[in-house]
């Protein structure tokens, strides 16, 4: 029977740690089959996981440390930490392999230059923490929530904020469809799903359960 990886796995969780997993598909008489294969374990933090991304290279972790954690996928060894946050980091995320972007509870949302780790600017706006940020897949704006009940659309050219949309309840995740045409605004368990170019929800689900992850497979249709 052989073994080929398919991609890999991150998890980080409550106490402290990330982990990561090659996902294997296992060729048998029976067909494919797939397994997990731990990678690495890292301790890095003193608090409890808040947040994951992943790039090509990098896996960046978020915790209530107030640290971002850097570990280096192609030789398996930590990179240091980022401190710039006053309070727990709740949002990573990475545009390409150029850049970061994290959010946290003291409000904030800073931007990293990947080559050097460099905090290349911090958008101040938010009145409360920041739930979660998402940037478009052109790298041009960027999109966040916070719990002063507000979704803000940032202008990553100009640093700056764009313009803000007051909203009845605090959410708890925004992201964007692939193709940046759609994006969705997860509040508890309800999911509205936004045309860019009218600013209306377009499609909305509800869950029996609060939702606490999502993301788009397809370009023109979501799936949770």
């Amino acid at each position: 029977m052989a073994a080929h990886m398919c991609l890999q796995v991150f998890a980080g969780c409550y106490e402290r740690t990330t982990f990561g997993y090659d996902l294997l598909e296992n060729e048998s008489e029976d067909g494919c089959q797939y397994s997990f294969k731990g990678r690495f374990t890292n301790n890095a933090h003193t608090g409890c996981i808040k947040s994951l991304a992943a790039s090509s290279r990098h896996l960046a972790s978020g915790s209530t440390d107030e640290l971002v954690n850097l570990y280096d996928l192609e030789k398996n060894v930590e990179l240091g930490s980022l401190l710039q946050h006053d309070g727990s980091v709740t949002s990573l995320s990475y545009h390409d392999d150029g850049h970061m972007v994290s959010g946290g509870e003291d409000g904030v949302i800073c931007i990293w230059g990947t080559k050097n780790w460099e905090c290349m600017k911090i958008l101040k706006g938010h009145k409360d923490a920041v739930n979660s940020v998402a940037v478009h897949p052109s790298g041009k704006i960027a999109l966040s929530v916070s719990k002063d009940k507000t979704l803000r659309t940032w202008n990553l050219l100009k640093g700056r904020a764009a313009y803000t949309t007051n909203i009845k309840k605090v959410s708890d995740i925004v992201l964007w469809s692939p193709d940046g045409q759609l994006y969705a605004v997860i509040t508890n368990d309800l999911v509205e799903i936004y045309d860019i170019t009218t600013a209306t929800v377009c499609c909305s689900y509800k869950s029996n359960v609060k939702i606490l992850s999502a993301c788009f497979l397809t370009v023109s249709r979501p799936y949770l």
